[in-house]
């Protein structure tokens, strides 16, 4: 009989994702009439954020952490020590061990060296793709992912429309099929408790009047009434290769400075996700 106990998860979708991952494992690891009571709370303390305790006899016992993601990180930690080995992303990548003992007991005290453990999105990606390596995060002690721009368009456009593979045949892709799959993303990241990092890049095309959900998109003529927002480059106010991404702003103009506040204020007034900026030709600040 399992019996499972989780205190201090306030989201009702996280709860409930972290029961199904704790029956399903336990199945999957153990036997489907396995004997099993355990309790995993989150805890306010002074340690580091997702640090875990794990007390686990075989089965049965209680993890502990300060955060949700570190309770994921803790369980899986756990079903490591039971001879689960999470390879690659995708539950049929995954791998039982062998000749282990599930009996024994474990008392793990863990605190991350890193507050940021994490990936950025690059590539080409389908949704399934994003989906099983989100899923795949927390499981090799991870707690955060990064993506670029607005939401993932540039990303899955390459993927569905297969830009570099001239053997494929290109897929129906839109804007609003982008949002669709980027807000399904969010949410489950959100069901992990994963920390999102946002945009990056695209801030100072959003400040000339280009989304940044376009990534990369180039062959574009700035606007006459936008060239004093523009850098001043070898005697020119323009876009650097007709590509808003890759141009560099005026900060010394008061106006720019006034409209890339106000733009990146205005995105994350309503949004609990951690934002980036890159406000040149480089990498994000």
């Amino acid at each position: 009989m399992q019996m499972i106990k989780i205190e201090g998860v306030s989201c009702a979708e996280q709860k409930q994702f972290l029961e199904r991952e704790i029956k399903d494992y336990l199945i999957r690891r153990f036997h489907e009439d396995v004997d099993s009571k355990i309790e995993l709370r989150i805890e306010t303390n002074e340690k580091a954020l997702d640090s875990y305790s794990i007390q686990m006899e075989g089965p049965s016992g209680s993890i502990t952490s300060n955060t949700f993601v570190g309770l994921l990180n803790g369980w899986y930690r756990y079903l490591e020590e039971m001879g689960v080995r999470f390879v690659r992303p995708g539950k049929d990548r995954e791998v039982f061990l062998e000749n282990v003992d599930l009996n024994k007991k474990m008392e793990v005290e863990l605190s991350p060296a890193y507050f940021h453990r994490g990936v950025c999105i690059e590539g080409a990606d389908s949704f399934e793709n994003l989906k099983d390596f989100i899923d795949w995060l927390p499981k090799i002690g991870m707690n955060s992912f990064f993506i670029q721009f607005e939401n993932p368009y540039s990303f899955f456009k390459r993927w569905y429309e297969h830009e570099f593979n001239p053997y494929a045949k290109n897929e129906p892709f839109s804007t609003e099929k982008a949002q669709e799959m980027s807000d399904r993303i969010d949410e489950e990241m959100k069901r992990r408790g994963i920390v999102h990092h946002h945009v990056g890049h695209g801030w100072t095309g959003e400040v000339l009047g280009y989304s940044s959900k376009y990534g990369w998109e180039k062959g574009l003529t700035l606007p006459q009434e936008k060239e004093p927002y523009v850098a001043l480059r070898d005697g020119k106010r323009e876009l650097f290769d007709g590509a808003p991404i890759l141009t560099s702003l005026c900060f010394s103009n008061p106006e720019v400075q006034k409209i890339m506040v106000e733009k990146i204020v205005d995105y994350a007034r309503p949004s609990r996700c951690r934002l980036f900026t890159c406000v040149a030709f480089g990498c994000p600040q």
